[in-house]
């Protein structure tokens, strides 16, 4: 026989209501209850999401998670779920408004599967957005639940479709088509006659004038949506399913007019009939739960709210703890023993797997004149089976079912099952800790595991002193506080393009952890990891902070400084001098720029003769002339290298060649001018020749064939030297004899070829004539010698003064330092 489980309809937003329509005491209530109840569409501080069923990772000596979590671990409020079985999976699942830790609002809708009567938080990666007053219903065409709209405290009323299956949600809303207005608490059930989804009615921020109400109907068929025109409509927050026996979806009460409506509805050919003439008149209740009983082949309804009473100075809303069937016979009220509380908004499904009926959540209420809303959230499972109702709760909830020492720990009682003065008797707390209410709030000191037993007292009602008493029990976990090493590395100091490692140690706490490292410099990417290797790309000193959160939510930190320099380089390589002699010693200097020190330095490529040392100053003295390529490299001490080149010429040292007298034809007396032909080799830049030991009365000009002007006084034979000096002052020499005659003495005889002695007087007055001649021409040419000596040391003093300088800071072809040593 096809089954069909459909939820009950849901309290409407507190922003809607047919208000208008109920009588004046019922509408105050009613009205009063949505606006003030605390679960209209809000955050309701509820216990924290249990953790997932996936296996835990726990701290070495701490007893495990336990691997399903209860009922009472249910977030959000309990009347805004949403209950189906799931035929396919043969397990009932129930979606919750995701509420985190503390209340804290979560993005995603919660789901569970009941498993041997408790129920299990599955891990779906991808669900429909954190709701409440969704519709939902097992569509056994094709074997999904599916999922539509709802109101969320993020986005307002919604109108995306989903659909479930072997454990995941799937978004449908795209290929859906045209879907029906944004709405919640709607009512949708699977017709399996038709083979589509019902779904009618709602609330949402369009519809009628009666403050957003919507009485449209649509079919879900083949994937898409599609609008029913009917000729008439059932009242609002009545409950639907789907009657197996009777082949039809069926729709249940409402708010009428006036109270609550006492009709039966049937959807037939898409039209609404109305079935009170075949099935008699229906409870006049709204928000029951209602569902398919194969056990009866008929359908089961459950509680409900319909009119108001006077409790003392309160209001209270007229709720219904009663049973009844609608099979063949009709509509009859069941006499089950060990019935729910009184309730309104609850879940029902029958849960094939099990063969009974499945009732969750709920809520009651009183309302105070001139107070506060005193309201509560059921959130205890019941299932029926054979006229029986068999209770699971009230549960005690505990935050965290795993925590940290450190952490606070709340244990809460829920399934209350009616208002009135309650009494909570503890046992299992730490010393000290008061445990009177139905929250006990406390913080875990030491590790273990904590267990906690409370006997909770109900006077059931105001106006009865009789009184129920239930236990319920809890417990949680706990384990060392997640903690983080000091921050480790590899070395503090490192280099640009030099990788470095951080690390860190991780314990305590529970789950799996998410690592982060922040602060790292430019070029390395944190990994979701407790070590890091990375190489930085640019200089400075940064604070690394390691972050470590385990599943609870714990944070634990450590920081650490890492300085990273420019990476190395040779700011400078410079030789003293570019080109030295043959004998002179090389100075080679390297400058480091960035790196990490200590710094070793070498030399691989030099001049014959010199050999590497570890010095940023090398000196040497290279065995062979020629040019020389040298090469520095410097390593520091991360291993980093950087190179430098130069360029070195050895030249030979300076030699005098060939040194001679031409035309030096000298006499006492005579002033004569001759050249000193000297010949140098080798040497390094403008080269100087000087002479010495000249005879008295000469000097020379130095210049290129160094000219020398002579009017000697003294006769004999002279040793000169020639002296040759290059710029690096290093120096050559050679020597050379100057012979100078002795002059005629006064009044002498002069011997004339062709002449005899004899003949002398004869031809005195030849000789005279001669020598005055004689006279008159040494006389001029020792005027024009004097003036060309003249211009020569003009022109070589205008020379002088803009010729280079040697190194000692003399003007090339003037004169230089000494020789200086090797």
């Amino acid at each position: 026989m096809p089954t069909s489980c459909a939820p009950s309809h849901r309290p409407r937003p507190r922003a809607a209501g047919p208000v208008d329509r109920l009588a004046p005491a019922l509408a105050l209530a009613v009205a009063l209850l949505f606006l003030f109840s605390p679960i209209a569409f809000g955050p309701d501080g509820s216990a924290a999401a249990p953790a997932t069923s996936a296996r835990p990772v726990v701290a070495s000596g701490a007893a495990p998670a336990p691997s399903s979590i209860s009922l009472s671990a249910l977030p959000g409020t309990a009347s805004t779920t949403e209950m189906a079985y799931d035929g396919a999976s043969g397990t009932m699942v129930l979606v919750a408004p995701g509420v985190g830790s503390g209340g804290a609002a979560l993005s995603q809708s919660i789901t569970y599967e009941q498993v041997d009567g408790a129920w299990e938080r599955l891990s779906t990666p991808t669900a429909p957005s954190s709701r409440e007053y969704a519709a939902m219903a097992y569509d056994a065409g094709i074997g999904k639940i599916l999922l539509f709209g709802g109101y969320s405290s993020r986005g307002g009323f919604l109108n995306d479709t989903w659909e479930f299956s072997g454990g995941t949600w799937t978004n449908v809303t795209a290929s859906a088509g045209t879907a029906p207005s944004p709405r919640a608490a709607a009512d949708l059930a699977y017709d399996g006659n038709g083979s589509f989804d019902l779904l009618f009615g709602g609330y949402g921020p369009t519809g009628s004038a009666t403050a957003g109400n919507l009485t449209d109907t649509w079919e879900f068929e083949d994937g898409t949506w599609s609008a029913v025109e009917t000729s008439t409509s059932p009242p609002l927050e009545g409950s639907m399913a789907y009657d197996a026996a009777l082949g039809a979806v069926v729709y249940v009460g409402g708010v009428a007019l006036v109270g609550c409506s006492p009709l039966t509805y049937a959807f037939v050919d898409g039209e609404w009939l109305d079935l009170a003439a075949e099935v008699g008149l229906a409870p006049e209740l709204a928000m029951s739960a209602l569902a398919y009983d194969p056990a009866i082949s008929g359908l089961l309804l459950f509680g409900g709210v319909c009119g108001v009473g006077i409790a003392g100075i309160g209001i209270t809303l007229d709720l219904s703890d009663s049973t009844y069937e609608l099979t063949s016979s009709g509509w009859s009220a069941v006499s089950a023993s060990g019935a729910p509380s009184a309730r309104y908004g609850a879940d029902l499904a029958y849960d094939d797997a099990s063969g009974a009926m499945v009732l969750f959540g709920g809520e009651n209420a009183v309302l105070v004149l001139g107070g506060s809303p005193v309201g509560h959230l059921l959130a205890s499972t019941f299932t029926f089976s054979g006229g029986t109702w068999s209770p699971v709760g009230p549960e005690l909830t505990v935050n965290r079912p795993i925590a940290e020492v450190g952490q606070n720990l709340s244990f809460s009682v829920v399934g209350a099952v009616t208002p009135g003065p309650t009494v909570y008797a503890y046992t299992g707390l730490p010393a000290g800790t008061n445990g009177s209410g139905p929250v006990v709030n406390l913080t875990a000191e030491s590790t273990g595991r904590l267990n906690v037993t409370v006997e909770v007292t109900t006077q059931l009602g105001f106006a009865s002193a009789s009184s129920a008493t239930e236990n319920a029990s809890g417990s949680a976990t706990i384990v060392a506080r997640h903690w983080a090493s000091p921050l480790n590395e590899s070395r503090n100091t490192t280099e640009v393009g030099v990788a470095v490692a951080l690390w860190a140690s991780v314990g305590g706490g529970y789950g799996n952890t998410s690592d982060a490292f922040l602060g790292l410099p430019a070029g390395c990417l944190s990994p979701d990891a407790a070590t890091v290797t990375c190489t930085p790309a640019v200089p400075g000193t940064f604070e690394i902070t390691f972050a470590s959160t385990d599943a609870l939510g714990v944070e634990a930190s450590s920081v650490a400084d890492l300085t990273v320099a420019p990476r190395l380089a040779v700011a400078a390589m410079e030789l003293l001098r570019p080109a030295i002699d043959l004998g002179m010693s090389m100075n080679a200097t390297m400058v480091s720029d960035g790196g990490v020190g200590p710094y070793l330095v070498s030399y691989p490529s030099l001049p014959e003769g010199c050999a590497s040392a570890n010095a940023s100053e090398l000196g040497c003295v290279p065995s062979a002339t020629g040019t020389f390529t040298v090469s520095g490299r410097m390593s520091d001490a991360l291993g980093v290298q950087a190179n430098a080149t130069t360029t070195l010429t050895v030249n030979p040292d300076p030699q005098v060649a060939s040194f001679a007298f031409v035309g030096a034809n000298l006499t006492v007396g005579i002033d004569t001018t001759f050249r000193a032909a000297v010949t140098v080799t080798g040497g390094t830049g403008a080269v100087l020749t000087t002479l010495s030991g000249l005879p008295p009365g000469c000097a020379y000009t130095p210049l290129a064939d160094l000219p020398v002007d002579c009017q000697p006084t003294v006769a004999g034979t002279f040793e000169v030297t020639a002296t040759a000096t290059d710029e690096l002052g290093w120096t050559a020499s050679a020597k050379a004899n100057l012979t100078v005659e002795a002059a005629p003495p006064p009044g002498g005889k002069t011997v004339v070829p062709g002449f005899a002695y004899g003949s002398f007087l004869e031809g005195v007055g030849v000789v005279a004539v001669v020598g005055a001649i004689a006279a008159v021409a040494i006389g001029a040419q020792a005027s024009a010698r004097r003036k060309e000596r003249e211009a020569l040391a003009s022109e070589l003093e205008a020379g002088v003064a803009g010729a280079p300088t040697d190194l000692g800071g003399h003007p090339t072809g003037i004169r230089g330092p000494p020789r200086p040593p090797v």
